[in-house]
C-alpha cells in the first residue's frame, strides 16, 4: 500500500475547515431556545463530516 500524502493532507486540511466551521456553529447558537434542533444539526453535520473522512480512507486505501 502506498499512502498518498499529499492526498491525506489535503483531506484533513478539509476536515479542519469543516469541523471549525461546525464549533462556530454550535458556540454562536449554544444559547438558542430551539437547542434541541441545534444538537440534531450539530451531530448531524458531525456524523457527515465522520463519513465523509472514512469514505476518503477508504477510496485512499484502494488506489
Amino acid at each position: 500500500m502506498d499512502l498518498k500524502y499529499v492526498g491525506i493532507k489535503m483531506n484533513l486540511q478539509v476536515v479542519k475547515t469543516e469541523i471549525d466551521e461546525l464549533l462556530n456553529y454550535i458556540e454562536s447558537n449554544q444559547e438558542r431556545e430551539d437547542s434541541g434542533f441545534i444538537d440534531i444539526e450539530s451531530y448531524s453535520r458531525l456524523a457527515e463530516i465522520s463519513t465523509h473522512v472514512l469514505q476518503s480512507d477508504c477510496k485512499t486505501l484502494k488506489e
